[in-house]
């Protein structure tokens, strides 16, 4: 029989996490799971120990970074991206210590810190006035989502065996991420675009049908600039909407484990590549298998 144990822990901010690293998490008091068993399988274990992370290391160690977190319950999940690069890194090191309720607030942080980044790298700027080409690509600005945007997804195992006997399990979900992909329209915005920029400077027709280009291109952006007419590189798009995609996480049937002392890590390497999928647990005393 299983029971939870519950503990008020100190919610913790991604940023003072960055800058105060594993010392503002000792603070805080981890959630364990008291049970007699010692053995589950993979589904049985995503709904006993319900954290999961996806780290870099196949064979983890306090300074392996997390690429990800799943939030496992009721057989739903909820997917939380993580910043891999640079300062912003977050290592086993950082969470080992953190109640749950303060995992959870730093895997949302985590989630937004991590498509900001994404779309802030996938914009352009509109320059066309020191140029005859047009955009090639346009792309939303950042825009942060509501949290209703997100949410758990039902998801799915499902265990395959390749021809020399190797077991693999694949977790299937869906997770919302916004579309920063080539619009779907963007031939039509480009075409449109460019002819507004050959047409404002020019006779008082031509600006008379840039008028008309201009209040079809506000259909899908906007122009910040000042004027009746304003500059074509004042041109955003409006932020792209979000969208449900299919994704699953991989895991072999090597289990993999650390021990940090105080609290311990459980799980799956990754069968194919470096990474390794894992839990929190008070010590290393568990066998996890895939069916």
């Amino acid at each position: 029989m299983k029971r939870w144990v519950v503990a008020m822990g100190l919610v913790v901010g991604a940023s003072a996490l960055t800058a105060c690293g594993g010392d503002e998490a000792a603070n805080s008091e981890v959630t364990f799971v008291e049970t007699n068993e010692t053995s589950f399988a993979l589904e049985e274990a995503l709904e006993t120990f319900p954290i999961w992370f996806r780290v870099e290391d196949r064979e983890p160690e306090a300074s392996s970074v997390i690429r990800a977190m799943a939030v496992f319950q009721d057989g739903e999940v909820e997917h939380y991206p993580f910043a891999t690069g640079g300062d912003g890194a977050i290592t086993i090191a950082d969470v080992a210590e953190l109640s749950d309720e303060a995992l959870v607030q730093l895997g949302k942080e985590q989630r937004v810190a991590t498509e900001k980044k994404v779309a802030e790298r996938a914009r352009v700027t509109y320059a066309l006035e020191s140029t005859s080409k047009p955009p090639v690509l346009l792309r939303a600005a950042y825009e942060e989502p509501a949290e209703e945007e997100y949410g758990l997804s039902p998801y799915a195992i499902d265990v395959s065996t390749n021809d020399d006997g190797d077991e693999t399990a694949y977790i299937s979900f869906s997770r919302g991420k916004r579309d920063i992909n080539r619009l779907s329209n963007a031939s039509e915005i480009e075409e449109k675009l460019l002819s507004y920029y050959l047409m404002r400077d020019s006779t008082d027709d031509e600006r008379a049908q840039a008028a008309q280009l201009k209040e079809e291109l506000e259909e899908y952006g906007t122009f910040t600039g000042d004027g009746e007419l304003p500059l074509v590189s004042t041109y955003e798009p409006n932020a792209h909407h979000w969208l449900w995609e299919e994704d699953s996480l991989r895991v072999g049937s090597e289990q993999v484990d650390l021990d940090l002392d105080d609290v311990a890590f459980v799980g799956f390497a990754d069968p194919k590549k470096s990474g390794s999928f894992i839990t929190r647990t008070k010590d290393t005393n568990y066998e996890f298998t895939l069916e």
